[in-house]
């Protein structure tokens, strides 16, 4: 790191959950962020409250009414804390990640401080964050509008509620959040064509050190799913493509390791395709202990069906020396080169996902060229890159706006 300087900044986000990947991504900027000596205070909401030194996490209201009332106006407790930590802290940056439940709350309050946003997924450009029409799965342009209702990405009752908060986020944002910043030139490109200016695109990292398994000691024949087990991770496309893989090979295994909303119904569906002997769910695993099944594994697959930004998981595996199967959607294919460290496939596909499987399954020179590159592309995106860069956008925000007032991006 090449900036001496320290800083006091005020890390805000509208989940206090350490499971997820923008959650870890959050987690591990501020940590680093105080490994390099600035003052970070974190501020967040969640399901309880909690007062710590250079943490306050405010509690939501545990009725979904109040909860949604609370998202769509103001968090009276949070619009309180908030101002009363930008009064006696006083930091040089606010820097803001997902704020999207809060956003009247969290932006009201920042008009005359330095802030910037890490862009963490398509609630920027997209009122139902899928990025793609729930109708067809088809990639949407973007934006709110009828097509939102048409494509039943919206219900008539929400959509004038989502349609006021879009249209205000827009507003509020693009007044008060001098610099954007986000992994992927794709979500660049939608963000530029919604009318947002001062996009930096900065890949993240991964926390992982390359002390894996070297790509050669790798096992055949062994698949890998981490995430949330929910729809738009596309886990259930997965499964089903495994039902085809165990048909050619039947030694073939698939971890999941990860838990959601769908575990039960995908649980149900293993047992009536026959592939319990197949597929094991292990459920939630601890960041700590995650490293085992990596190592354990022949590849990753991130089989997505919503609009990925840049997922964590790809990150790890690089940084593990692990190939990757990865549907284009989002930012996938900006981590996965096709046929170099891995396929990018189409997604909602399971006959194309088990044909990359099979392709890679059993085939040792490929899976260990695929994982060597893997190591060497993870060398692009390093945890000091990232952190140089990061530090060089506080700087040149605080040398521009001396006064601590934000500057005037849009007419």
């Amino acid at each position: 790191m090449t900036d001496e300087r320290v800083y006091r900044i005020l890390v805000v986000n509208d989940d206090f959950n350490p499971v997820g990947g923008a959650e870890t991504i959050v987690a591990n900027t501020i940590a680093e962020l105080r490994k390099i000596g600035h003052d970070v205070f974190h501020l967040a909401f969640g399901n309880r409250n909690v007062r710590e030194r250079r943490l306050r996490v405010i509690r939501d209201p545990a009725w979904d009414l109040l909860r949604y009332v609370s998202g769509a106006t103001l968090h009276p407790v949070g619009l309180i804390a908030l101002q009363r930590i930008l009064n006696t802290f006083n930091p040089h940056i606010v820097h803001l990640h997902n704020i999207d439940k809060h956003i009247l709350t969290i932006l009201l309050p920042l008009k005359r401080h330095r802030v910037v946003r890490t862009i963490l997924d398509y609630g920027i450009v997209c009122p139902a964050l899928w990025g793609v029409h729930r109708d067809d799965m088809r990639v949407c342009d973007q934006g709110i509008g009828l097509k939102c209702l048409r494509h039943g990405c919206l219900t008539p009752v929400s959509y004038p509620t989502h349609a006021y908060l879009f249209s205000l986020k827009y507003f509020l944002q693009k007044r008060h959040v001098s610099t954007f910043m986000t992994a992927t030139n794709r979500l660049k490109v939608f963000m530029e064509d919604a009318g947002f200016r001062n996009i930096d695109v900065m890949p993240y990292f991964s926390g992982k050190t390359a002390d894996a398994a070297p790509a050669a000691a790798r096992p055949t024949g062994k698949v890998l799913f981490v995430g949330r087990l929910e729809e738009n991770k596309g886990c259930r496309i997965l499964v089903e493509a495994m039902n085809t893989v165990a048909k050619i090979f039947p030694d073939v295994r698939l971890t999941i390791a990860g838990d959601g909303t769908e575990r039960s119904s995908m649980e149900w569906l293993t047992s009536q395709l026959g592939l319990s002997h197949i597929i094991r769910f292990i459920g939630h695993v601890p960041e700590s202990e995650v490293d085992t099944y990596y190592s354990e594994s022949s590849l990753l697959v991130v089989p997505s069906i919503w609009m990925e930004n840049s997922p964590v998981v790809i990150y790890d595996a690089l940084a593990l020396g692990l190939p990757v199967i990865a549907t284009d959607r989002g930012g996938n294919a900006e981590l996965v080169k096709h046929r170099e460290n891995g396929l990018i496939v189409p997604p909602c596909n399971a006959d194309a996902l088990a044909e990359a499987i099979l392709e890679l399954i059993h085939n040792k020179p490929l899976l260990i060229a695929y994982g060597e590159c893997s190591r060497r592309l993870s060398e692009n995106v390093t945890k000091d890159r990232y952190f140089d860069r990061l530090q060089r956008v506080y700087r040149d925000l605080i040398e521009t706006t001396p006064n601590g007032k934000n500057k005037a991006l849009y007419n």
